[in-house]
């Protein structure tokens, strides 16, 4: 990857980092809900989780900030945090209001209760798919992360790792 440009470079170590931060969000969310019954609760620990994961990442690899010091180390990490926390409201909201609250709505109106749950791709992913209740959760999850993943770029590239080392 050292050989392309420092904007393609970012943007897929970026790209490649959401991905393994949507995994780490969505393994904690959804693996908690065979635990804990409440989705917003899930949604909150999917989202501490992926943050504290995201910001190393985004910090050293993505855009290499080189900030030295525990107080710009905390500096980068509570703007990185405070940047988020749109995005926290953002997904606390749709779960609450679409997943906790209306989800029958939802199931309906996406039809996903004509869906065979018993297909390989279901029964593989049942803690993430495997209902028409959990898949509804999982559709609304995944439409905030992506206005996330536009959001967070934004944030992070032009206010929390504004000490990036130059390629």
């Amino acid at each position: 990857m050292s050989q392309l440009r420092p904007g393609k470079r970012e943007l897929i170590t970026y790209i490649i980092s959401g991905v393994a931060t949507t995994l780490v969000y969505y393994s904690v969310r959804f693996f908690s809900r065979n635990i804990i019954e409440n989705p917003v609760i899930c949604a909150l620990l999917g989202q501490m989780c992926s943050i504290l994961f995201a910001f190393f990442v985004y910090k050293l690899w993505v855009f290499k900030s080189i900030g030295k010091g525990l107080k710009n180390l905390f500096v980068e990490f509570i703007t990185f945090t405070l940047g988020r926390i749109t995005m926290i409201i953002l997904d606390l909201s749709v779960t609450y209001f679409c997943v906790k609250n209306n989800y029958e709505f939802f199931i309906d109106l996406f039809r996903l209760k004509k869906i065979d749950y018993n297909s390989t791709l279901f029964l593989t992913f049942e803690s993430f798919i495997g209902t028409p209740k959990r898949f509804e959760e999982f559709i609304f999850s995944t439409a905030v992360l992506l206005v996330a993943a536009v959001v967070n770029y934004t944030f992070s590239k032009l206010i929390v790792f504004k000490n990036r080392q130059k390629s």
